[in-house]
């Protein structure tokens, strides 16, 4: 899906184009038609060559970031020569852009912030088309400029679209891993309960609680005394968790039977 995904929108703004063999230039005005957001208009000569006009030339060295993942597109770029990776936030190569190429045209019309980065695998020579010459355009084709922005609207609710469905599958991936540690915590807790509630188990034997000093716990008086040294009645060999209405638990242990207060 993650794969599908940054396929679909390549950068929140557009497809990957063609791919050519890297030998040659392609030809700009060949690059702009085959960008969705044109096809209505790649038959129409005189709008191709006024978008042709406003393009301007970059070139990019091997291993430089084209874009960055979080920003703002507000351009749209054409591969004339040279190969692109789209990288994932590990740093993996998700697919690699080469002639003929494009990426960024959503952005053109759409304040949306770039879903991975783009680094340069090659020397690339590049087109690029500003949001604001792109603008000037429109303007002065107001024709075509409806059926672009028609184009724009479906292709960004793909995008949203995509987005919320690989965030709700996240959210639900998150959602297992947690249940089965709140699943392996309670099983833990159960075990450790059950290891408390044997006779002389764990934290009861020989009458002494964790972290008391020498086993003997808070409020009790060894040998089945009570605190002021007197043996309650009933005392002896009795293993009642209560006497005479009063609140007393006994713990038998090799040593004798205690009683501890509650």
């Amino acid at each position: 899906l993650k794969l599908q995904f940054l396929y679909l929108i390549a950068m929140g703004a557009g497809g990957c184009g063609g791919f050519g063999n890297g030998d040659h230039h392609e030809n700009p005005a060949e690059i702009i038609k085959k960008v969705p957001l044109f096809q209505q208009c790649k038959d129409d000569t005189e709008f191709i060559n006024e978008i042709v006009r406003c393009l301007k030339p970059r070139m990019c060295l091997p291993n430089s970031f084209v874009v960055r993942k979080g920003e703002v597109g507000t351009e749209m770029f054409l591969i004339s020569r040279g190969e692109l990776n789209v990288v994932s936030d590990d740093d993996k190569v998700m697919f690699t852009l080469k002639d003929g190429g494009f990426f960024g045209d959503i952005a053109l019309l759409h304040d949306m912030k770039r879903v991975a980065s783009i680094v340069a695998r090659t020397y690339c020579d590049m087109f690029v088309l500003t949001k604001e010459d792109f603008k000037k355009v429109m303007k002065k084709f107001p024709n075509q400029s409806k059926g672009i922005k028609e184009i724009a609207k479906e292709r960004f609710q793909n995008i949203v679209d995509a987005e919320r469905q690989r965030e709700q599958q996240q959210t639900g991936d998150e959602d297992a891993r947690g249940g089965v540690v709140e699943t392996e915590a309670e099983e833990e807790e159960t075990g450790d309960a059950a290891e408390l509630a044997k006779p002389g188990g764990a934290g009861l034997a020989n009458g002494g609680g964790e972290g008391e000093p020498n086993g003997a716990p808070q409020n009790c008086a060894p040998n089945g005394a009570e605190p002021n040294g007197t043996v309650p009645q009933g005392a002896a060999g009795s293993n009642d968790a209560n006497q005479s209405g009063s609140c007393r638990r006994v713990l038998q242990s090799s040593e004798g039977i205690r009683w501890v207060r509650c």
